[in-house]
């Protein structure tokens, strides 16, 4: 509910017929320079209808009298390629389309050695140690002149240069909609906007905020707050139950599952109650090291205010943190995350992104599949 008089409570985006309303009390956004000013700021940045075919806000100015007044600037608002998995989107990198997928566990944004030669990407001799889930790795680093998402940009930006150890040198270039994929987009570039990924609707915005906290929002009962740990480098990092047991996991949204070490299991004495059947696999990390992993289920994951059971998660061994909070979670939610404010706001629904023994089970969506280079 709106108690205070400064505030509007407004339905953000009417969903379809079995899914929920943000609802949001907002400050007014004053002096916006286009022509919707008066309207929350909220929708401004993410109603579809009528927004998409306007002219690109741009900053809003500051209220004169009150320059503390919270303010938002829509900077991107991007389709997504993939339905399942990591999410994929479309920038341009030295001036030319690329496509990358977004990852809210990776420090440091990362690009392929074919794709850094191909985009006319500067190697100074450069390197940099990695740490990834199977251990570290030294890498060289490779710099844009420009990096360009929606109307969010970096100049002399720098890339992690990885081998894509999928695909032979000689292999097509992993396209989408004939764009390559080139690598993954990480804390470095995300940390500085609010992001709100809308992935079952196929969307993912980020907007610039100026003086907001989290005091400038108010949600309803169908919305559940996370707070939010911020790692190092700015990666998002959550408290999730596991069987009641508390563990702190990173939330990564190139992680295709959310994933648990046995260790952890372990030192928690976490039982599962079934392992999947034929579900063994060989996953490799950044510095090829190779493990297996496998899928369990649980009695219940709570995380926020939701608890989901069963939950199938997978169980891999990792260096880096006890557990992930993967995409298989993100594909079935809409949420903003806001690392200025450590914090997370996720819409409720009815459904248990966990329930399937199987991820690919949730849906029947294609991978992006090599073509060609035209």
């Amino acid at each position: 509910m709106c108690a205070e008089s400064d505030r509007r409570c407004t339905g953000v985006r009417a969903r379809k017929e079995t899914k929920t309303t943000f609802t949001l009390c907002l400050k007014k956004l004053r002096n916006a320079p286009y022509p919707t000013r008066g309207l929350p700021f909220f929708i401004i940045l993410f109603t579809l209808c009528g927004c998409e075919n306007q002219p690109a806000p741009v900053k809003p100015a500051q209220n004169p009298d009150k320059p503390g007044e919270c303010t938002m600037t829509r900077m991107a608002t991007l389709r997504v390629f993939t339905s399942w998995g990591p999410p994929i989107v479309q920038v341009s990198i030295n001036g030319k389309p690329a496509a990358m997928a977004l990852s809210t566990g990776a420090e440091t944004s990362t690009i392929s050695s074919a794709a850094a030669k191909e985009f006319g990407l500067e190697e100074g001799g450069d390197s940099t140690r990695v740490y990834g889930t199977t251990g570290p790795i030294d890498l060289p680093v490779a710099r844009s002149n420009s990096l360009l998402v929606g109307r969010a940009s970096a100049s002399d930006f720098a890339f992690i240069e990885i081998e894509d150890r999928r695909h032979s040198s000689s292999a097509p270039v992993p396209r989408i909609d004939n764009i390559p994929i080139v690598g993954e987009l990480g804390a470095d570039f995300l940390r500085s906007y609010e992001v709100q990924f809308d992935l079952p609707d196929g969307e993912i915005t980020l907007a610039r905020p100026r003086g907001c906290t989290v005091k400038d929002v108010r949600w309803d009962d169908s919305v559940s707050q996370v707070p939010v740990r911020v790692w190092p480098g700015g990666r998002p990092g959550v408290q999730i139950r596991l069987n009641g047991h508390k563990i702190n996991a990173m939330l990564s949204s190139s992680s295709t599952t959310t994933t648990v070490t046995p260790e952890e299991l372990s030192w928690d004495d976490i039982k599962s109650n079934m392992e999947a059947e034929n579900h063994a696999e060989i996953v490799r990390g950044v510095n090829g090291t190779a493990v297996t992993a496998h899928r369990d289920r649980f009695d219940s994951l709570q995380i926020g205010n939701e608890t989901f059971s069963p939950a199938w998660l997978t169980v891999s061994p990792m260096q880096i943190t006890d557990a992930v909070l993967g995409a298989d979670f993100l594909r079935r939610r809409v949420f903003w995350l806001s690392v200025s404010q450590h914090m997370m706001y996720i819409e409720k629904e009815k459904i248990n992104p966990f329930g399937a023994e199987h991820p690919r089970l949730l849906t029947s969506a294609e991978e992006p599949k090599a073509e060609p280079v035209k």
